[in-house]
């Protein structure tokens, strides 16, 4: 009951429009509420310390009645004066309009306003009560706000602690997120690291909801004590059984960085857990690390970083840069050390996480240093390290794409050749690297045309008996810009080599264009590649081969070109190289001709 008449006040603001706002586009979910109301208290506890350093402070949670619930939220905070209530309630949202070089606000107030107005989220009119700390003299306040804009303001002659309680009646189709249930684990999951105690009161004794103290908070421990700690504690967080955990101990940045037991996807940026002053930020934030360390998911307590306008994700300032590059350094220091410390756990690591020790090589020269020679490498011989790979041939040769590896792997290693596959993300760089930080060391990519040097001719008896067949192959391969060699060659089950150099590569890119494309445009494409002088690609036919020797000795012309139509878009599929409108058809056609010529030699 009111001591006496209200008197009647309107907000500053379109307080509908700003609901709308809040629901609509700012917070992610009505059940934040909570958390605005939350920080508003420990806003308010932490300016009555500044007044009084001994105070300590709480913060209580009460369900009262359940028809509809209403919660009271209570602190033993600063509290407002008349003046203060207005001047933050009617001119909401002017904290948020600062101009450049305007400071932000350091007390609770600079916020309060849009922080209470969250409880319209769930309530169509919101109470508090609230006596300040400043003005021991002055007496305690009754605000009544409504959804409609207005509020009511009234001095309240009775005793009343300092301190502020808001009173929150859900509203319909609301009541869930003021049940007892639902307000004891937002209160845990947004409060949980919160060195303000939260009470929820009511039953037979209180209850201590954030009673979480993370291992980094604990007394001083030795390392594998520690180490098992934060495994623990992110197992219980996160319901994952992590590799490893990483500490991070900066200043003003306390937690861990969990090493992910998997290997992630890369379409999938990491996400990671943020409180800001032990008041969860979001457990989905994704700037927080280095782009090269996404094999980790951290849980961090900051001090000193700044959350956006919905308090769920973090301003990209200097002082989230200056965290990241902390986290780095924490992350370097325990690679640098596994690698040196421990061989069994480091092959382990590298087994899940070797594109990102290449992507951390590749911006640490020290680091490079230590991890190059120890990464694996797909090789023609099969897995090896970069000085293994050296050993077999005083250098180190790479394709440079996987297409290219594999159209090419099967014959090098036939030859006892080494080559790496340098497709994959960041090898190629790591390659040119190590030519340029280890003097002497020969790095440079493959011309698939020198594994050709390695074939055998035919004699000259067979070169003249193949002659005919040799041009009928011509013919079949001219309208595609690619020349038939025989050659013999291992392995044997190879029937046929296509090799390309770039500019041939690039010609028959815009070949393949141009059948995919419009009329106008076909004739740009055509002008580009006329202005390509290139050798044409060749085909490789493998006269050790079973199938290209009765090939080659059939009698039948026709099924002789066909054949080699066929061995040619066989051989761009085996490179993974994909097919113009012209092959596609040859390939559907040469499959179907084959087929109607079995069919008729054996009288079906």
């Amino acid at each position: 009951m009111w001591d006496s008449e209200p008197v009647e006040h309107r907000f500053g603001i379109d307080l509908q429009g700003l609901i709308d706002l809040l629901s609509r586009h700012l917070y992610s979910g009505p059940e934040v509420y909570l958390r605005e109301l939350l920080q508003n208290a420990v806003d308010a506890i932490a300016a009555r310390r500044r007044l009084d350093p001994a105070h300590a402070g709480r913060i209580e949670l009460e369900v009262l009645g359940a028809d509809p619930p209403t919660l009271l939220v209570a602190d033993d905070g600063v509290g407002l004066t008349e003046e203060e209530v207005h001047g933050v309630l009617a001119t909401i949202g002017q904290s948020s309009k600062r101009g450049p070089g305007v400071e932000r606000p350091t007390d609770f107030l600079g916020r309060f306003g849009i922080g209470l107005l969250s409880g319209f989220l769930v309530s169509d009119e919101l109470v508090f009560i609230t006596r300040s700390a400043r003005r021991p003299d002055a007496p305690a306040l009754e605000w009544r706000g409504r959804s409609d804009g207005s509020y009511a303001l009234r001095p309240l002659t009775r005793s009343v602690g300092v301190g502020t309680r808001v009173y929150l009646r859900a509203r319909p189709g609301r009541e869930a997120l003021l049940e007892t249930a639902r307000v004891e684990g937002l209160a845990r999951r947004y409060g949980r690291l919160l060195e303000v105690p939260i009470l929820l009161v009511g039953g037979p004794t209180p209850r201590l909801l954030n009673d979480d103290r993370p291992p980094w908070r604990a007394a001083a421990l030795d390392p594998a004590t520690r180490r098992e700690e934060l495994l623990d504690y992110g197992e219980t967080l996160f319901s994952e059984h992590f590799f490893d955990a990483v500490p991070i101990e900066e200043p003003d940045l306390a937690g861990a960085a969990y090493v992910l037991p998997y290997r992630p996807s890369l379409a999938t940026p990491p996400r990671h857990r943020v409180y800001l002053k032990g008041m969860l930020v979001g457990d989905r934030v994704e700037n927080l690390v280095p782009e090269w360390a996404f094999f980790v998911r951290c849980v961090v307590d900051a001090r000193a970083l700044r959350p956006t306008a919905s308090r769920e994700r973090l301003y990209e300032d200097e002082a989230l840069c200056a965290a990241r590059r902390r986290i780095g350094v924490c992350l370097r220091r325990y690679l640098r050390d596994l690698a040196r410390a421990d061989a069994a756990r480091w092959r382990r690591f590298l087994s899940l996480h070797a594109l990102s020790i290449k992507a951390v090589a590749l911006h640490d020269d020290e680091l490079y240093g230590l991890f190059v020679d120890r990464l694996p490498f797909e090789t023609s011989l099969g897995e090896l390290t970069l000085p293994d790979a050296r050993a077999h041939a005083g250098e180190l040769l790479y394709a440079r794409s996987v297409d290219a590896f594999r159209q090419v792997a099967a014959v090098a290693a036939a030859q006892g050749r080494c080559v790496i596959n340098a497709g994959y993300t960041y090898d190629e760089d790591l390659l040119r690297r190590y030519a340029e930080l280890r003097p002497g060391a020969r790095v440079r990519p493959l011309d698939p045309d020198e594994l050709a040097e390695g074939f055998d001719l035919p004699s000259p008896a067979e070169r003249e008996r193949l002659a005919p067949f040799l041009a009928r192959a011509e013919e079949a391969l001219a309208p595609f810009d690619c020349a038939p060699r025989l050659r013999r060659f291992r392995p044997d089950a190879l029937p046929a080599l296509y090799t390309a150099d770039e500019d041939a590569v690039l010609r028959r890119s815009l070949d393949r264009a141009r059948g995919e494309t419009t009329e106008s445009w076909s004739g740009v494409l055509g002008d580009l590649r006329s202005g390509i002088d290139a050798a044409p690609a060749r085909l490789f036919l493998n006269l050790r081969n079973p199938l290209v020797r009765r090939m080659s000795a059939h009698t039948d012309p026709s099924l002789q070109r066909r054949c080699v139509e066929l061995l040619y878009v066989h051989s761009l599929l085996a490179g993974s190289r994909p097919l113009g409108p012209r092959e596609l058809s040859l390939f559907s056609d040469g499959l179907l001709g084959v087929i109607e010529w079995g069919l008729s030699e054996h009288g079906a």
